[in-house]
């Protein structure tokens, strides 16, 4: 079964994801996260078959990035 989870008005399934990338408030490079800062919010998740969803809404990132980090 799919480990599938919803976010607002999204769903991810967490097993499709491949990598993300994480930048701005919410840290530097792939897969971390750092204090917050003033700058803009980039989470891009890359999925299987080369499919991307980036998210650019600080509160949403964080919160899909929560969950994608600790399951």
């Amino acid at each position: 079964m799919a480990k599938f989870v919803r976010v607002g008005a999204r769903g991810i399934n967490l097993e499709q994801i491949v990598y993300y990338e994480v930048s701005g408030a919410l840290g530097a490079g792939v897969g971390r996260a750092a204090a917050p800062t003033a700058q803009a919010v980039s989470l891009v998740i890359h999925f299987v078959g080369d499919v991307r969803l980036t998210i650019t809404d600080a509160s949403e990132a964080r919160e899909i990035l929560n969950i994608i980090q600790n399951g």
